[in-house]
């Protein structure tokens, strides 16, 4: 036979407890199985006895236990809504995590804020970041302008060597504590 697509009707016989399946176009060919995944297992070897080769086997389930379309299609209903929230979830925490670590926080500090892992933190700056240039990309071909994350300059950092440790400080810092220190010294020297 020559190969097409083919569709499998699932029909739920309530009296014998299994699902009975036939082919659309061929009507001859038909079986059961105690469970959707059976019957497709069993449609599959009958195709094979009568020699039906598909390009494509779609599955239709047409009759189900009383009651169980409303449930159906109220879970197929809540699940694009979930679907949905998750993407917006999904990219505000981009837009957030760029927020933070725009401003020089660090992906710790970030994650500690936001309620997730440093790690989960690093891949959406990644993601972000790539959404934004491919964004950017599609509109400076369409002439709309350039979308470009604004980054703002981290304070440089020095190292201040002492006995017990070594810190990180601003230069800004740094400085006000040699003026400390300077000080410090006057008094004393004044003293003795």
């Amino acid at each position: 036979m020559a190969k097409k697509s083919y569709t499998a009707i699932f029909e739920y016989d309530a009296e014998d407890s299994c699902w009975l399946v036939h082919l659309k176009e061929e009507p001859r060919c038909h079986t059961f199985g105690s469970s959707i995944r059976d019957a497709r297992e069993a449609i599959l070897d009958a195709m094979d006895a009568w020699e039906i080769e598909p390009e494509q086997l779609r599955a239709e389930v047409v009759s189900l236990p009383r009651g169980a379309p409303k449930y159906v299609s109220d879970y197929l209903d809540a699940k694009a809504r979930f679907e949905a929230l998750q993407a917006r979830v999904s990219k505000l925490s981009g837009k957030s995590v760029l927020h933070f670590r725009e401003r020089g926080f660090s992906m710790r500090d970030t994650g500690e804020i936001l309620g997730i892992s440093f790690q989960r933190v690093g891949q959406l700056e990644k993601a972000t970041l790539a959404e934004l240039a491919t964004d950017a990309a599609l509109n400076e071909g369409s002439g709309l302008g350039v979308l470009k994350p604004t980054k703002k300059k981290r304070p440089k950092l020095e190292t201040k060597k002492s006995t017990r440790r070594t810190t990180r400080v601003s230069k800004k810092a740094a400085a006000k504590g040699k003026k400390k220190a300077a000080k410090r010294a006057r008094k004393r020297s004044a003293k003795g």
